[in-house]
């Protein structure tokens, strides 16, 4: 697409590329389902239990979080994608209710048949973000490599994300949205009249510090 650009006044979040995907743990609290891998990527706190419920008959709630035993001090998180993804940004929401308790840590990425470090951290805490270059991949993993000195229960995770930082949110000939418009999709071809000179709006999504 060529044209005029113009730079759009508001800000994006990027899409969670891990939202709902399936995801397995290493190791899981008492192998109690109610703080299994799922929890980590279904973007919420808590939830109604259908399966479980009180004296009077409503669902009971409850969190919902990705919890390890009280003894461990090493965890993975894996989440398949389902088909290659590009992502350059991470977001570890860690529980730290009891305080926190992961200290080193690596983001990575399945390629060439192993595992590869995208990102390597130290200390989590809650809504820690990590920036890298991108990465291609269809198998992410958070790799916790130990937990902080003298903490006694294991790691625990409210939410893991995904994004590609920078990505186009949106993307505009005219005022008009182009059509098909996909944010992995760089090129365009837009019919206009012969002559005309077209004002092209893209909107980019960046993800905020400190979000959730």
């Amino acid at each position: 697409v060529e044209g005029v650009p113009v730079q759009s006044d508001q800000a994006y979040e990027p899409v969670n590329l891990v939202l709902g995907k399936t995801a397995t743990a290493s190791d899981v609290y008492f192998d109690n389902k109610d703080y299994d891998g799922s929890k980590a990527v279904d973007g919420v706190r808590s939830y109604k239990d259908d399966d479980d419920r009180n004296p009077d008959g409503t669902p009971k709630t409850k969190e919902s979080r990705w919890a390890t035993g009280d003894n461990t001090r090493k965890a993975w998180l894996e989440v398949d994608l389902g088909g290659p993804v590009t992502f350059n940004k991470a977001m570890i929401d860690e529980c730290v209710s009891w305080g926190p308790r992961i200290d080193d840590y690596r983001i990575e990425f399945w390629a060439d048949g192993e595992w590869k470090t995208a990102f390597a951290g130290k200390g989590a805490g809650a809504n820690a973000t990590a920036s890298f270059d991108a990465v291609t991949a269809d198998k992410v993993r958070l790799h916790i490599l130990n937990c902080l000195p003298g903490v006694t229960g294991g790691p625990s995770v409210w939410d893991f994300g995904l994004y590609m930082d920078g990505a186009l949110a949106e993307l505009q000939v005219d005022g008009v949205p182009v059509p098909g418009f996909d944010p992995g999709v760089f090129s365009y071809t837009v019919g206009r009249t012969l002559g005309s000179t077209p004002v092209i709006t893209a909107k980019l999504a960046y993800l905020a510090n400190g979000c959730e």
